[in-house]
């Protein structure tokens, strides 16, 4: 028997590809996105598909399931019974906030642990590993010694139970009744990361392990944590250069990697160091800025000056403009409390646009506040994106090795997540930037520069953003009369909804997985304490600690 794999889409998924060498007969385990890649190798190695085995109903695992059918027809798949209703419903497949939903017919077999599969010359025992899915199973090969796990069984870690339809206290009970039986020796081939052995994963598997006793180990992390949270509460404004080095080394590594690679392989220059091309991003990096401040920045600062300067006289003329509207549209009998109601509105809205716009100009030449700062950061860049392991590796190293592996699986998780988040967001902002400017342009609005720079800004605002850069505008077109008022608002309406159904799920997919009241919350708490950066920050921060939540409970029921 002889094994590939591919690790495909957005979830670095793995699909495997099993054949006999001997016939050329093969299987495919959890066809996941791209599958021309998996197919073009089977085309290529001449393999005669026989079978399709899926370990459970999530998109990531079956996002290719319907291409591959319909390029071999003679293929049959095999799955649980238990994960039936998640064929054709997205939002148990999790396919629902992916533009083309992902909805799969009926198998050619039902299988249940216990079952044997004879395909390909060879036996595979169906094993059951609910928990994850309610209908999870794991295919196991005795004679080659192999099982695939799907998303029950990682190496260091276990799968998620925050789906629908999941259990912690029956995944883990699963693995450990059904999957821990199996020989020490048993190559574990799972839906995410690296291989192990079940000998391993008895060992060191955190979420399988005794859980840490109050001894050494326990104190050791205390004292960490307590060390590091008392030094930021001491002084604050530290992590202020390493989190701006942090974004700028995310967003300057993969240019970085980029001309690396591209000099090594088309110049011929194997050799050349890694801190050339960091230093060439660098200059690249600089170059756009420049453009920027040149083009955009200084003659936005006149528009800018004026919008600021014309905030209070918005407002006057929009409430001197009410009564106007009230004997246009028949409003006079609107009770004097909501008149005084809808008049703070509108004051408080005035404030808050002032405060926004401020910020957005002090955020743009306040990135760093100090002469030390300005000197700090790009050194500070210049090592998270030579050596950003290092650093990883050696707060890992303060904690046990048994948990090394579940640690450095956090960090991969969390800088995938930042990653995506952060160029997504960027990008996201830059078109609506550029979108609204063009429409406040072509409508003659007053300040277009201004009122798309504001919406770029607060796009960065889970939520409430959008609404926020909506009312400016809203207020200018007023002073020009209802019906460009109307078209205003009618442009935001069809703007924000390109936004959410098409922007957003392409460029960032389903990568924040926060539940919408667990933004709210964190949209809140951040405003509260930290004002708008507190709002901006509020997103990946929430989605970071829950990351950090779903990891650090091991369990031993």
């Amino acid at each position: 028997m002889k094994i590939k794999y591919t690790v495909l889409g957005p979830f670095m998924t793995n699909t495997y590809i099993v054949y006999n060498e001997k016939t050329m007969e093969g299987l495919v385990v959890d066809p996941s996105f791209t599958p021309e890649h998996y197919i073009h190798a089977i085309l290529q190695d001449q393999i005669e598909l026989r079978s399709i085995f899926l370990t459970h109903a999530h998109v990531d695992h079956m996002a290719g399931m319907n291409a591959l059918r319909a390029r071999f027809p003679k293929a049959e798949l095999y799955m649980s019974r238990g994960d039936a209703s998640y064929l054709k419903d997205p939002s148990k497949n999790l396919s629902y906030e992916f533009p083309d939903h992902v909805l799969v017919e009926d198998p050619e077999h039902w299988v249940k642990g216990g079952d044997l599969i004879k395909t390909c010359g060879l036996d595979f025992t169906v094993i059951d590993t609910p928990g994850h899915t309610p209908g999870g199973i794991s295919f196991y090969e005795a004679k080659e010694g192999i099982v695939f796990t799907g998303d029950s069984l990682f190496h260091g870690s276990i799968g998620r139970t925050d789906f629908p339809g999941g259990s912690m206290t029956t995944l883990v009970t699963a693995i450990r009744k059904n999957l821990f039986c199996l020989p020490d020796t048993v190559t574990v081939l799972s839906g995410h990361g690296d291989p192990t052995t079940i000998g391993h994963e008895k060992k060191t598997n955190p979420f399988l392990v005794r859980p840490m006793r109050w001894g050494a180990e326990f104190w050791m992390r205390v004292g960490i944590a307590l060390f590091f949270f008392g030094l930021v509460v001491a002084a604050p404004m530290i992590l202020f250069p390493f989190a701006v080095s942090l974004v700028l080394a995310i967003l300057l590594n993969p240019l970085a990697k980029f001309i690396h690679e591209h000099i090594r392989v088309c110049r011929g220059m194997a050799k050349m160091p890694y801190d050339i091309a960091i230093l060439i991003s660098f200059a690249i990096f600089i170059g756009i800025v420049y453009m920027i401040i040149v083009h955009i920045v200084v003659p936005f600062i006149g528009e800018f000056r004026a919008f600021v300067k014309g905030i209070p006289d918005m407002v006057t003329a929009v409430q001197q403009a009410i009564p106007e509207i009230e004997r246009q549209y028949q409003l006079s009998l609107m009770p004097p409390e909501a008149k005084n109601f809808i008049s703070r509105i509108i004051q408080d809205v005035g404030e808050y646009t002032l405060k926004v716009a401020q910020f957005s100009l002090s955020a743009i030449f306040s990135f760093a506040s100090t002469v030390v700062e300005l000197i700090v950061v790009p050194f500070i860049t210049f090592y998270m994106m030579k050596r950003g392991s290092y650093f990883v590796h050696v707060f890992i190293g303060f904690f046990p090795d048994r948990f090394h592996h579940h640690l450095e699986t956090i960090f991969k998780e969390i800088h995938f997540m930042l990653n995506a988040y952060l160029r997504g967001q960027l990008l996201l902002s830059v078109i609506m930037a550029f979108v609204v400017f063009l429409g406040m342009w072509s409508m003659n609005i007053p300040y277009p520069l201004v009122i798309g720079l504001l919406a770029g800004v607060v796009e960065m605002i889970p939520l409430i953003g959008p609404i926020i850069g909506a009312i400016p505008p809203v207020f200018l077109a007023l002073l020009q009369g209802t019906g460009v008022m109307a078209k205003v608002i009618i442009f935001y309406i069809i703007v924000q909804q390109l936004d959410g159904h098409f922007f957003m799920p392409k460029l960032m997919g389903s990568i924040i997985d926060v539940h919408p009241v667990a933004i709210i919350a964190g949209v809140l708490i951040g405003g509260q304490l930290f004002g708008i950066v507190g709002m901006m920050i509020s997103v990946p921060l929430v989605a970071v600690l829950q990351v950090i939540l779903r990891h650090m409970w091991f369990y031993d029921k």
